[in-house]
């Protein structure tokens, strides 16, 4: 494939970003994709109270998803419109508290979505905007739910170079500003003087955040290629605000790191 050819499809399998190099001329192009992968994923609560004297533990559920993802990329020119969806497998993890005599097994999945509009800057450099949409939940052994939403924009650029005509290898940077939203409904965990629904917990906050990565695309045929990417997202949320306990100390910390590969189809 030439090399113009490589740089319209390269950069496409973002989690939470798609970017595109469009090419030059006022071309129309559609380009559907598909990856699968797996994401080290972690979100760490703190030690939250529950009554006085009594604390819900430092929680962390922390996980290997594997993920497919399906997106796809319209592009005119210089500019870009590109959508993707993820999903994940269900995975197990556990929390226990011996003071309390309380453990837990809990299964979780996740979900993603975004959106993203950019342009081809250079014939190197490529700047975006965009919003994503992030969900993760998990049911656990005693009835608990634990669903935690982020949701916000999102700017960012990514930096490609043609390798020897072998492919392009491309660095990706994004800031996203992201309003995060935890819930927490665990009914076996029950302390003097706290509720007789045991711990329940309505939590928003906010977070700015990074994502970088790194990736490397190639071409089998003229309208074919392939992806090998690894990205990361470190989201810190803060100003945490429940709705019956109001300010709570402490941040919610999810960690992100992605290894996919995909298939591209140029039309």
């Amino acid at each position: 494939m030439a090399r113009r050819s490589i740089l319209s499809i390269a950069l496409l399998g973002g989690l939470v970003c798609s970017p595109l190099q469009a090419e030059g001329g006022n071309d129309w192009h559609f380009i559907p994709r598909a990856n699968v992968g797996i994401i080290d994923y972690s979100l760490k609560i703190p030690s939250l109270p529950v009554a006085p004297g009594y604390r819900f533990p430092e929680t962390e559920f922390a996980v290997d998803f594997k993920v497919a993802e399906l997106g796809a990329t319209t592009s005119w020119g210089r500019y870009y419109f590109s959508v993707a969806g993820l999903m994940s497998s269900e995975e197990s993890d556990s929390l226990s508290e011996p003071n309390y005599r309380y453990e837990e097994n809990f299964s979780g999945d996740r979900k993603d979505f975004s959106a993203v509009l950019g342009m081809r800057a250079t014939d190197h450099l490529s700047l975006y905007m965009g919003w994503k949409y992030g969900i993760s939940q998990a049911d656990g052994s005693l009835n608990s739910d634990l669903e935690f939403k982020e949701q916000g924009f999102f700017v960012g650029g990514n930096y490609a170079w043609p390798i020897a005509d072998k492919g392009i290898l491309a660095v990706n940077l994004a800031v996203a500003r992201l309003d995060g939203d935890l819930t927490i409904q665990a009914p076996g965990f029950v302390v003097p003087g706290g509720s007789s629904n045991g711990f329940l917990l309505d939590a928003i906050s906010q977070t700015t955040g990074l994502s970088y990565g790194i990736s490397w695309h190639s071409s089998i045929n003229d309208r074919l290629s392939y992806s090998v990417a690894f990205d990361a997202n470190a989201y810190t949320f803060d100003d945490v605000h429940d709705a019956v306990q109001g300010e709570i100390p402490g941040t919610f910390d999810e960690k992100m790191y992605i290894f996919r590969v995909g298939l591209a189809y140029r039309f």
